[in-house]
């Protein structure tokens, strides 16, 4: 109680201090870059350091409806699109190959229940959406992250994607293909880390609505790397 305030009083104030808190603003979130200029000029930045080469080693899990293969992925590629593609058994042989030369497509499967139950070529293209592919386009702020959007003709399964970056880094945190309109597949990028001022993802889990599913847990990164013209 306070003295010499009437219960009356007392109420009224009560309920002005419930008004005043219900009433605080809250900003909105805003990124860290403060424009958009900014944004564009810190993506640029990033792309023209980006690796003209690069080589991965992942940890995968690969699955198509009901059936999962464990694996250890190899990834060897050119920033113009070129790459080389492969997945190993556990202490085993050699389960695939897949790679893109100048727009053509070669694949083998090697492990007869493999090639039985997926089309290798799916492997090839996801890992092609995951890390070769970006939407460049004009940045807008969704207000979570910037985004861009880019139309895709060489591809006969998607017609767009969209990537999303993170407002301090501007390091890729999704992508999201589309066809005829519908978003088909979800990548996320995640445990992001920077090296050689390139930011990487340790981990990426890939979703396609066609029941096609990839998780990759990096083990070694290596950017501008030898590569002969033999191999790409």
């Amino acid at each position: 109680m306070l003295r010499g305030v009437t219960p009356l009083r007392q109420y009224q104030l009560a309920l002005a201090l419930l008004v005043s808190a219900a009433c605080v603003h809250r900003p909105a979130l805003r990124p860290a870059p403060d424009t958009l200029a900014h944004a564009e000029a810190g993506r640029a930045a990033l792309l023209e350091r980006a690796p003209r080469t690069f080589r991965y080693v992942h940890q995968v899990v690969a699955r198509y409806g009901p059936t999962s293969f464990v694996m250890t992925g190899y990834l060897v590629a050119r920033a113009s699109g070129n790459f080389l593609v492969s997945g190993m058994a556990p202490f085993g042989p050699k389960l695939f190959e897949v790679s893109k030369v100048s727009g053509r497509w070669q694949a083998k499967a090697y492990a007869a229940e493999l090639a039985e139950r997926m089309d290798v070529t799916n492997v090839g293209r996801a890992v092609e959406r995951i890390y070769l592919v970006r939407a460049n386009g004009p940045l807008s702020w969704d207000g979570a992250a910037w985004t861009a959007r880019d139309a895709i003709s060489s591809d006969p399964e998607v017609d767009a994607v969209e990537t999303f970056r993170a407002p301090a880094t501007l390091a890729i945190t999704r992508q999201r293909y589309f066809h005829a309109g519908r978003a088909v597949l979800d990548i996320h990028y995640q445990k992001l880390e920077q090296i050689s001022g390139e930011w990487i993802a340790r981990y990426v889990r890939l979703e396609d609505a066609r029941g096609f599913s990839l998780e990759l847990s990096v083990s070694d990164y290596k950017p501008d790397i030898e590569v002969g013209t033999d191999v790409l």
